[in-house]
């Protein structure tokens, strides 16, 4: 069977007449059973592509993707529900089809398992790129039960088990998505002094000030740091804060660093506009980072309603023209204090902490779940496959 090398380039989400699977999609986007009537696949752009013998996908159609960047290559999709729909091969993916009559959905998870994904890693040329060829393909062996009746009751356990995943995958994304519109409508728009969604009984006007009265910058208290276990570094787009790896190369020597406080707000001076911000956890306090990741003390609000506040893009991202210097510009302490954020009272900034907390809460445990019915189904996959 024949595949093309169109670039994603060429191809669109929106509209044509051929679909085509490509490379990049098996690696990251598709389950094992590519259902062609569920799953998102694009078009060829170019309306006068002419499709050459040998290329239509029918459904049992195995289609591995022959490129990646680590031991992921060789991962492939079985292709389902394809009726009536013209689909081909696309760019670094190599179609089969089975000369067996196997069960659907047998082969697209046992190909997917470690039983045989194994057999192709000696296989694996390239360095920065690894591949694999037709002809190394053609050198493994499948595995696989004489009974159809017992193929298909394997594929449809594994078929109800990634549905049970894309489920909560999306009850996930669902989530996510409803706690950052509450965050978009529960703080006012530029010209508004009220949100536009609002607890009951609260009706006062938010009050507009700096920065300035809501943090302090700190007497600055330098430390020697003999290792980076004791660095902090913060994360962009609101994402919190972590330390540095310790197998990072830092010279040490060469740097002031100054002690950091749990409860404190702490940003990248360079990248406060790409969200660079967070709160010191207690497990950090007393560690430490350069002066260009500098720490306030926070006072007469709820520390987390500020972190929910500064940390929306809205806010952030709209910050760089505050920033000086020249070739990497930094927004400097006494710049940051110059910002205007609008504030309700104490009582309704715990409600909306509360809200944003039990969206947390749902999410978290909504990952819990995800993340043991994949493990589930990752164990299962290496041990029912021979």
């Amino acid at each position: 069977m024949k595949n093309n090398s169109l670039p994603r380039a060429e191809l669109n989400l929106d509209s044509g007449n051929i679909k085509n699977i490509h490379y990049g999609d098996i690696l990251i986007k598709y389950n094992e059973i590519l259902d062609v009537k569920e799953d998102e696949i694009p078009f060829i752009t170019n309306s006068k592509y002419i499709i050459s013998g040998g290329t239509l996908l029918v459904d049992g159609d195995i289609i591995f993707a022959d490129a990646a960047e680590d031991e992921t290559v060789g991962k492939c999709v079985e292709l389902s529900n394809s009726e009536n729909t013209i689909i081909v091969s696309g760019l670094h993916t190599i179609p089969c089809r089975p000369k067996l009559n196997f069960s659907s959905n047998y082969l697209g998870y046992y190909l997917n398992s470690n039983s045989y994904h194994d057999q192709l890693l000696p296989l694996i040329q390239g360095s920065k790129i690894s591949s694999i060829s037709k002809s190394s393909l053609s050198e493994t062996t499948i595995r696989f039960p004489s009974y159809k009746e017992e193929q298909m009751k394997i594929g449809k356990f594994f078929a109800i088990l990634s549905k049970t995943i894309t489920l909560y995958q999306q009850k996930l994304d669902k989530l996510k998505l409803l706690k950052k519109a509450y965050l978009q409508h529960m703080f006012p728009e530029k010209d508004e002094v009220v949100p536009r969604l609002r607890f009951a009984n609260f009706n006062q006007n938010w009050e507009e000030n700096t920065l300035a009265k809501y943090l302090e910058i700190p007497q600055k208290e330098q430390i020697i740091i003999s290792n980076t276990e004791h660095l902090l570094s913060v994360k962009l787009n609101g994402s919190g804060v972590s330390q540095v790896s310790q197998n990072l190369s830092l010279s040490l020597g060469a740097t002031k660093y100054f002690k950091r406080l749990k409860g404190q707000l702490i940003y990248g001076k360079q990248n406060f506009h790409n969200g660079s911000i967070a709160i010191i956890p207690d497990k950090y306090d007393g560690f430490a980072t350069s002066a260009d990741v500098p720490s306030l003390n926070i006072r007469n609000i709820e520390p987390l309603f500020l972190l929910m506040y500064i940390t929306r893009k809205v806010f952030y991202s709209n910050t760089l023209s505050f920033t000086t210097g020249t070739g990497s510009k930094r927004l400097h302490e006494e710049s940051l204090l110059c910002l205007v954020i609008k504030v309700p009272s104490i009582s309704e900034q715990k409600q909306i902490i509360l809200l944003m907390k039990n969206f947390d809460k749902l999410i978290e445990n909504n990952e819990k779940i995800l993340e043991k019915i994949t493990r589930v189904k990752e164990k299962l996959l290496s041990i029912m496959f021979i």
